[in-house]
Parts: C-alpha cells; sequence; structure tokens
C-alpha cells in the first residue's frame, strides 16, 4: 500500500480465501469417499493401493481356492475389509478360513480387521461365477 497499490491487501486475501475453499473443498470430497468405502488409495490418491491386488494374488495361490473377492477399506492408517472365498470343497473348512486369514494379514502390515467369509458363488456385476 506504500507503493500506492492498495488494491494488492484485498487481492491477497481472495487468493486466500481460494486457496482455503478449495482444501476445504477436497477434504470433504475425500472424507465423503472415504465414508462410502472406496478402495484404497496412495497418499496422493491418484493411484490405488496395490494391497488389495496383493491379498487376491497370495489368497489365490492357495490350491484349494476355485475363486475369491477381497474387498478393503481405508480406516486411518490401517486397511480393514472382507475376504469371501469360494472353497473346491468344504473339507476342514474351518482351517483353511484360519489359512486364508494369516496368508491375507500377510500381504501388508496395513491390514487389521480381515473377515474371511466362506461363499459358494461370487457375484461380480449381477452375474454368477
Amino acid at each position: 500500500m506504500g507503493f500506492g497499490y492498495w488494491w494488492t491487501d484485498a487481492a491477497a486475501a481472495i487468493l486466500i480465501s481460494i486457496e482455503i475453499l478449495k482444501d476445504g473443498v477436497l477434504n470433504f470430497l475425500n472424507s465423503l469417499a472415504q465414508l462410502m468405502n472406496k478402495r484404497p488409495t496412495s497418499v496422493d490418491n491418484k493411484q490405488k493401493d496395490p494391497v488389495l491386488d496383493r491379498v487376491e494374488e497370495k489368497v489365490k495361490r492357495l490350491d484349494w481356492v476355485q475363486d475369491l473377492r477381497v474387498r478393503l477399506r481405508e480406516d486411518g492408517d490401517v486397511v480393514t475389509g472382507e475376504v469371501f472365498v469360494v472353497p473346491s470343497d468344504e473339507n476342514d473348512l474351518l482351517r483353511r478360513m484360519e489359512e486364508v486369514s494369516r496368508v491375507a494379514s500377510q500381504a501388508d502390515w496395513r491390514l487389521h480387521d480381515l473377515n474371511v467369509v466362506p461363499v459358494r458363488k461370487i457375484e461380480r456385476n449381477g452375474a454368477t461365477k
């Protein structure tokens, strides 16, 4: 203002206000997405976190797993979710579910409270498999 630019104070206030509004909108959208249990993403929210793919890969290696579906969600720094498994047969099912839980939990240190659910078939987008 001392140099005759009386409008710079108002311009700086407008720029700061725009940045605050932008940050608020982005944080609101991120919170809303987390409430809707979106797939975990990287820290900058640009790429999908590979933890889901790693869990699927490890569980698929079990020879008795016919099909599976993994649903994960972020809860702060930890990742929780479900693993739906179609076993090839129902022999010793409890031990097999414990094995899935152990193997899946080894995929990433952030995995906590993983529920393993045996199912007869997996539905994908309205079609069953």
